[in-house]
C-alpha cells in the first residue's frame, strides 16, 4: 500500500483482500480518509476485477485507480485490490503501468508465501487423508514423552492396519483403494477426542496417539475404532455396490516415556491381531518394557 502511495504521488487509498478462495474480499488496510468516495472505489476495482486488471474512477476531483493482485490458485480469484486516490491529476497510462508492475512484484512475493505455507502443510499432513504424516506422527510422539518423562502419566498408543488390503487394490485397483483409507481416516477422526493425534503411519497402517490414557482406556478406543471401520460401507467407484473394511489393532500404554518401547509394544501387538485371524484388537503384553499391561 504504501509503496504504491508513494510511486504515484497519492495520499489515501485501501487494500481489499481475501485469505481463501471461497472469500469474499473485504478491506484490510487503509491510508488516509476515504469518506464520500465508497461508490467511486467500488466502480474502480469492479473495472479492475471485469476488466485487464486495472481501473481508475472520480468522484469531485478525486481520481482514483485500482490495481488486481494475481490469481490465488490458477484460474482462481485474486488475492487482492490495490486502489490508491489523489486529488487534481487522473491517472495516466503510465501511472497504471507502474500499478500493474507493483502489482505483479506482489503477487509474486505472496506465490512465494503460499507455497513455503503448502510446503510446511504437506510436511506435517498426508495430503490423501488428511491425518497427520509419519513425521508429524513421530514429532508428535516425541512431544508426548517429553511430557511423560516430566509428569508421569500414561499415553496410549494404537497401531493399525486394513486387513486384506492389497487384495482390494489388485482387485479393485489404487483409487478404490484410497477410497477406502479416506473413509477409514474419517471414521477415526470422528471418534477421536480434540487431544488425540491420528496419523497415518505408512501404506495401509495407521496410529493413534491417546494423551492421559491406560492400557485399558487404550484398548476401549482401540475397539471402538475398529466397530467404526467394520461400519463402513466404501462405496465402489462404478456405482455398484459398497465394500466392507475390517482392520487390526494393536494397543499399548507407557509412563515411562520410553517412545520406541511403546512403538514396539503397540507394534508387536498388532501382529498378534493379525496372525490370529484379523479385524480383532490385541493389547500388548505386560512384561514389555515399562509398558501397562493387563490380565
Amino acid at each position: 500500500m504504501r509503496t504504491a502511495l508513494d510511486a504515484t504521488g497519492s495520499d489515501r487509498g485501501r487494500v481489499s483482500a481475501r485469505e481463501d478462495p471461497e472469500e469474499a474480499l473485504k478491506e484490510t488496510h487503509h491510508v488516509g480518509r476515504l469518506a464520500g468516495l465508497a461508490k467511486a472505489i467500488h466502480s474502480a476495482e469492479r473495472h479492475a476485477l471485469e476488466g485487464s486488471g486495472t481501473g481508475h474512477a472520480e468522484a469531485d476531483g478525486v481520481h482514483l485507480a485500482t490495481v488486481a493482485l494475481g490469481a490465488m490458485v490458477t484460474g482462481g480469484p485474486t488475492h487482492g485490490l490495490v486502489t490508491v486516490c489523489r486529488d487534481g491529476r487522473p491517472f495516466t497510462a503510465d501511472d497504471l503501468e507502474l500499478l500493474r508492475s507493483l502489482a505483479a512484484r506482489a503477487s509474486l512475493a505472496l506465490s512465494n508465501v503460499n507455497l513455503h505455507f503448502d510446503m510446511q502443510r504437506q510436511a506435517i499432513t498426508d495430503d490423501l487423508t488428511g491425518l497427520a504424516s509419519h513425521g508429524r506422527f513421530q514429532e508428535m510422539l516425541d512431544g508426548e514423552m517429553q511430557a511423560v518423562r516430566r509428569y508421569r502419566y500414561p499415553v496410549g498408543l494404537i497401531m493399525l492396519e486394513i486387513d486384506d488390503f492389497k487384495s482390494v487394490n489388485d482387485r479393485y485397483g489404487r483409487q478404490q483403494g484410497d477410497v477406502v483409507l479416506r473413509y477409514v481416516a474419517e471414521a477415526l477422526l470422528k471418534i477421536s477426542r480434540d487431544v488425540d493425534i491420528v496419523a497415518r503411519y505408512g501404506g495401509e497402517e495407521m496410529a493413534l496417539i491417546l494423551p492421559h490414557t491406560d492400557l485399558e482406556g487404550t484398548y476401549d478406543m482401540a475397539e471402538r475404532a475398529r466397530m467404526a471401520i467394520e461400519g463402513l460401507a466404501v462405496p465402489h467407484l462404478d456405482g455398484r455396490g459398497t465394500l466392507q473394511v475390517r482392520a487390526s489393532m494393536g494397543a499399548a500404554s507407557s509412563s515411562d516415556g520410553n517412545k520406541n518401547d511403546l512403538i514396539a509394544a503397540a507394534d508387536s501387538a498388532l501382529y498378534v491381531a493379525k496372525r490370529e485371524g484379523t479385524n480383532r484388537t490385541v493389547e500388548a503384553v505386560p512384561e514389555t518394557a515399562n509398558v501397562f499391561g493387563g490380565e
